[in-house]
């Protein structure tokens, strides 16, 4: 199976994945955007696709640590996920009145998809890169690490637990935006 021309070897895996958009903009500055990430995060677990056990909004990519629910294909929830990210992230940027970048953004998006030759009208999301399979421990809390301390590392935040758009709150035993599957401290 693939993502989006990425190889997912182990579909019932946990992986690391990233979302890039394309050339490195800055969306997920606003929060009417990162409301429709954490919204189609939600959705694809409530709707038993996903098991979502990490994840962080920067801003210009996202990156979630999950793995597919109920048998479901992780590369078919990660290409549906970000087709519908896509959709409803374009029609914020085409609809919101206080979007002050509308043409410049709409003016690049479609920009990288004539550059790409598809028969789209918009391209939302870059090339990420592929999705790296956990397969232990040791990548596990490297990865839960980088995802966490993202911010920290960007100069947002000074403790990984106080950025709104991560799972580091879940993951000090306070609510984040988020249900997700905490993963115990594995050695």
């Amino acid at each position: 199976m693939y993502f989006e021309g990425k190889k997912i070897k182990n579909e019932k895996g946990l992986h690391f994945i990233t979302f890039n958009v394309v050339e490195g903009i800055d969306v997920f500055t606003r929060q009417q955007y990162c409301n429709v990430i954490v919204g189609s995060l939600k959705h694809c677990i409530e709707h038993n696709m996903l098991n979502l056990h990490a994840w962080v909004i920067m801003s210009n990519h996202v990156h979630i640590l999950a793995s597919a629910a109920n048998g479901k294909l992780l590369s078919e929830v990660l290409t549906a996920f970000k087709k519908c990210t896509a959709f409803k992230l374009l029609e914020v940027v085409k609809h919101d009145p206080s979007e002050i970048r509308k043409e410049w953004l709409l003016t690049i998006f479609r920009y990288k998809t004539n550059a790409a030759r598809r028969n789209l009208s918009y391209q939302f999301w870059g090339q990420s890169p592929r999705p790296i399979e956990l397969t232990d421990g040791y990548m596990i809390n490297q990865k839960l690490n980088h995802i966490h301390n993202n911010p920290v590392r960007a100069g947002i935040v000074e403790f990984a637990d106080y950025y709104n758009h991560s799972s580091a709150k879940n993951y000090v035993g306070d609510d984040g935006a988020i249900e997700i599957k905490i993963i115990g401290d594995i050695q």
